[in-house]
């Protein structure tokens, strides 16, 4: 038993000419199919430029943070600096001061 259909051009089609998957499926569906094929695809698009937004980001986030680390570094290590020598001018100071009262003393 032969189905005919009539196309858009008024031929016909046969169920002979079809192929096993367009046997399954008609054209609503086929349309429905393309559809959200079709705007998967432009949310994929949507997402994928979103993710390269957030990459570009989280690189320019990683690079500030990385320039932070080090002004982090030097500042403590200026910090250590001035620490020591306070130190040095301190034990300076206090040899000093013994030193004047030596002299002191012996006068």
């Amino acid at each position: 038993m032969m189905e005919i259909t009539a196309t858009l051009d008024n031929t016909a089609i046969d169920d002979g000419m079809r192929t096993p998957t367009m046997m399954g499926i008609n054209v609503a569906d086929a349309y429905d199919l393309r559809h959200r094929a079709d705007a998967s695809e432009r949310e994929l698009l949507i997402e994928r430029v979103r993710l390269e937004r957030e990459k570009r980001k989280n690189r320019r986030l990683q690079s500030l943070l990385s320039k932070s680390f080090v002004g982090w570094v030097n500042s403590i290590q200026s910090c250590l600096a001035l620490v020591n020598s306070n130190h040095a001018l301190w034990l300076e100071v206090q040899r000093l001061r013994f030193i004047i009262e030596t002299l002191e003393a012996e006068n």
